[in-house]
């Protein structure tokens, strides 16, 4: 007898067989199935990997974790300057853990007045302060709060519980910070899978009323729509929180107490790790393509790629640098390679290499650097040391001066997340005028990495 086994695998069972070959007609002998659980989850006939659920259960735990943490911040700081009705122990009894004792949350009868906008005791919300009726929405807080009508302002002085509750309303919820452009362009237009309507609904009561508590009343009481559910730009609560602490007249030092512990979100955890190694030097990373040096690199492979020959009368090198390098300049967007061709032609020299046969071959330009130039001035290079280039340390050397490099800049760039934050530090650091910085602050870099690391590209320029 001569047997042979025969298996069919699935996704979660094996079929097998086994045949006896010398015999005729029907050659299986025995047969079987056996069945095992999925590596995959499903749900309503679609699939899933089954660490999803755990992975999206324990980023909610974070949000709530991190959420906590905001309004613990909030608090002490609120009971330091008399602006909450607790106090630091009855807050160390929610906040801090002890052994054997649960965490008790605050429920004296102030507090849960204080939150309830009941700051008299009375079991309603005390809209009569600013001679509204008890059908009044709690929006009205945050509205009186940017009022410049000077008994609004009175009431807030008079008794700072109000100002802090305000505050506090702002860190329960603080709008949204998209992370990518898709997801900030669904926040402005709203999200047509959910419904959730976007902040370009309530624009013109934004510019109209300056804050966004403000609006956001303004906008239910002329529409009757909700308030509720909707994409809030964190970016408004921001600027409202500033004008809060302008109306009320509360310092800088005040303000960035509040701004840190309402608006500030702490950066993502880095992922430099996750860089791969260079092609040719393993103990160096990639360097990113929006990089100038890469960028410079780049521009440079490409046209020796092209096998230009000099027309008579000039040195090649001479020749590229002069006429043919700026062309990379000249185009502010992508250009197409019959520029280059229609150069070399004018010029009376030859390009040998067989991308001349394609004119239409799409050529990067070198945008950064373009706009470094636009920006910075024509002597950029000699001002932001892009001249010494091949001095660069081995390792970062501590900065002991207020000198930026062309790195610095790029590395600004790279790292900072808010324009207004961008557009402040070109006009601080780098002298520019205002539109001048708001340019600054759209440079927009390439994402990705490149397959050789800073110090490779640096040696090309040797």
């Amino acid at each position: 007898m001569n047997t042979t086994l025969g298996l069919d695998l699935g996704t979660n069972s094996i079929g097998w067989a086994i045949r006896d070959t010398t015999e005729k007609g029907n050659q299986i002998i025995k047969k079987g199935v056996l069945t095992f659980d999925k590596g995959v989850g499903e749900e309503k006939g679609i699939e899933f990997p089954k660490v999803k659920k755990r992975t999206e259960s324990r980023g909610k735990r974070r949000n709530y974790q991190a959420e906590k943490y905001r309004k613990w911040e909030l608090l002490e700081f609120l009971i330091k300057k008399d602006m909450c009705p607790l106090t630091l122990v009855e807050l160390d009894q929610w906040r801090k853990y002890k052994k054997g004792q649960p965490r008790q949350y605050p429920k004296t009868k102030e507090f849960i007045e204080w939150l309830r906008f009941d700051f008299n005791g009375d079991g309603k919300p005390d809209f009569h302060l600013f001679s509204k009726d008890k059908h009044e929405s709690y929006y009205i807080f945050r509205t009186m709060a940017v009022s410049n009508d000077e008994s609004a302002k009175k009431v807030f002085a008079d008794n700072p519980h109000i100002l802090g509750r305000v505050f506090y309303q702002l860190v329960q919820r603080r709008g949204f910070k998209g992370r990518d452009e898709e997801e900030a362009k669904t926040m402005l237009e709203g999200s047509k899978k959910t419904g959730t309507p976007g902040r370009n609904e309530i624009e013109d009561f934004i510019k109209e009323y300056k804050s966004l508590g403000a609006a956001l009343y303004h906008f239910q009481k002329e529409t009757g729509n909700r308030i509720r559910e909707r994409y809030n730009l964190r970016k408004d609560y921001e600027n409202e929180l500033k004008l809060i602490c302008k109306i009320q007249g509360l310092d800088q030092n005040f303000y960035n107490k509040l701004q840190k512990a309402i608006i500030w979100q702490r950066p993502l955890r880095t992922q430099k790790g996750l860089i791969g190694i260079c092609t040719y030097e393993k103990n160096k990373k990639r360097a990113p393509v929006s990089h100038p040096l890469y960028e410079e690199y780049r521009t440079w492979v490409f046209i020796n790629n092209l096998k230009i020959k000099q027309p008579e009368g000039w040195e090649l090198e001479d020749y590229l640098q002069q006429k043919i390098y700026p062309l990379f300049y000249k185009a502010s967007n992508d250009f197409k390679l019959s520029s280059i061709i229609n150069q070399v032609k004018k010029d009376g020299a030859k390009m040998e290499s067989r991308f001349k046969e394609r004119p239409k071959t799409k050529v990067l330009s070198v945008k950064l650097l373009n706009s470094f130039q636009e920006l910075l001035g024509q002597n950029w290079k000699d001002d932001y040391n892009w001249n010494s280039i091949n001095k660069r340390p081995s390792q970062p050397a501590k900065k002991d001066d207020n000198k930026y490099s062309f790195e610095d800049i790029w590395h600004i760039l790279f790292t900072f997340d808010s324009q207004e934050k961008l557009e402040e530090f070109g006009t601080v650091k780098l002298n520019l005028g205002d539109e001048e910085a708001l340019r600054f602050s759209k440079i927009k870099l390439q994402q990705g990495y490149a397959t050789l690391s800073l110090s490779q590209e640096k040696s090309y320029f040797h």
